[in-house]
């Protein structure tokens, strides 16, 4: 959810969903069957958010 959140330019969905409650640890990633590189994606929204938090 996060990841499709992001990769629509949906921070405030992604936000909802988790984005800031990620450590990265990986696990996600690793039992995706789809083989999503998911952590790229909340690492992507997490800068994606940081920078629009900035510009407020």
């Amino acid at each position: 959810m996060i990841a499709n959140a992001v990769k629509y330019k949906d921070l405030d969905m992604a936000v909802k969903a988790g984005l800031n409650d990620c450590i990265k640890c990986g696990s996600c990633s690793y039992v995706c069957p789809a083989q999503i590189r998911l952590v790229q994606y909340i690492d992507t929204g997490k800068i994606r958010y940081a920078e629009a938090q900035r510009k407020k």
